[in-house]
């Protein structure tokens, strides 16, 4: 992912390394919620959310 992002030239290399340092935390905080999203395929995101919005009680 590190590669990925290093590539795409969106992000400064120190903004990279920002991100994943925060990665256990973040790993560690989805426990908290009922619900949680990988961002790994547009499409398939998309569908979760709508299907997650959809059966919301």
């Amino acid at each position: 992912m590190f590669t990925r992002l290093w590539k795409r030239g969106t992000e400064a290399t120190t903004e990279i390394v920002k991100r994943f340092s925060r990665v256990p935390w973040e790993i560690a905080k989805a426990k908290e919620y009922d619900v949680v999203i990988v961002n790994k395929d547009l499409t398939k995101t998309v569908n979760k959310i709508i299907e997650v919005i959809q059966n919301y009680k």
